[in-house]
C-alpha cells in the first residue's frame, strides 16, 4: 500500500500484548478552525483523564494559549 521509502511501525512486539498491560486508546483528534476555535473530533488517550471534552478542550486552551508579543 505504501511505496518502499515510507516507513511504516512494525507489528507490535508479543510482550506490547494488551491482555498483559495497561488498554491501549488511539490518540485525541482535535479539529483547528482557522479562526482558532476547537473542537473534539475523536476521544482518545489524552481526553480520558478529563470529565467531559470541554474539560480536556479548555485545559488545550490554557496550555497552548499564544504568547504575547
Amino acid at each position: 500500500m505504501f511505496p518502499a521509502g515510507v516507513p511504516v511501525l512494525r507489528p507490535p512486539h508479543p510482550a506490547d500484548d494488551p491482555a498483559d498491560g495497561p488498554a491501549r486508546r488511539a490518540t485525541t483528534t482535535v479539529a483547528l478552525y482557522p479562526d482558532g476555535r476547537l473542537s473534539l473530533h475523536r476521544h482518545g488517550a489524552q481526553d480520558q483523564p478529563f470529565p467531559d471534552p470541554d474539560a480536556y478542550l479548555t485545559d488545550l486552551r490554557a496550555r497552548y494559549a499564544p504568547s504575547p508579543t
